[in-house]
């Protein structure tokens, strides 16, 4: 299962997913370090079906989509929304921004 949480941001939507199992943990990558927090990425949960499709939605239309976690970015990969040189890794967790611009 997968952690999400849609935001808007004064008209933006960004949309946070997160492997569920990494909700709490703290990554860091040479001076950057991220909090996998439930307030962000969110307590709801779903399966990749439901998933793909809300990555598919925010997709066309001004949003962003902040990723984080081995799983949800290798299914991403999987289904082309994402590729490999979009990833970074933090402390062996692999993390994605995606940015639609209209």
């Amino acid at each position: 299962m997968f952690s999400f949480k849609v935001h808007d941001n004064s008209g933006t939507q960004i949309l946070a997913i997160a492997d569920a199992e990494i909700i709490g943990k703290s990554l860091a990558h040479n001076d950057l370090e991220i909090e996998v927090k439930e307030s962000f990425y969110g307590s709801e949960t779903a399966d990749e079906k439901k998933i793909l499709e809300l990555v598919k939605t925010f997709s066309k239309s001004e949003s962003s989509i902040n990723i984080i976690g081995n799983r949800i970015i290798e299914l991403l990969i999987k289904h082309g929304l994402i590729t490999h040189d979009s990833v970074i890794n933090l402390s062996g967790t692999k993390h994605c921004q995606i940015y639609v611009m209209e």
